[in-house]
């Protein structure tokens, strides 16, 4: 049987790749750096009913009736 004669190619990409990696990379940390705005930054503005958040926690506090008399037991 006779041999065939085969033909080698080779191909180079140059860089490797597309910018696919890039723009996954960029939008995964535009994503993160919204969540952590809100999550630390309050989300879309004031959310406190229009007030300006003060709030009072100051309070009477009720008067204890006396202790008991004991028999000293």
């Amino acid at each position: 049987m006779a041999e065939r004669e085969r033909e080698v190619i080779v191909t180079n990409n140059g860089s490797g790749g597309g910018g696919g990696g890039w723009i996954f990379a960029i939008i995964l940390v535009i994503l993160i750096a919204l969540g952590l705005w809100w999550f630390f930054g309050g989300g879309f503005g004031d959310m406190t009913g229009g007030g300006n958040g003060d709030v009072d926690v100051n309070i009477e506090a009720p008067e204890t009736p006396d202790a008991p008399a004991t028999d000293g037991n």
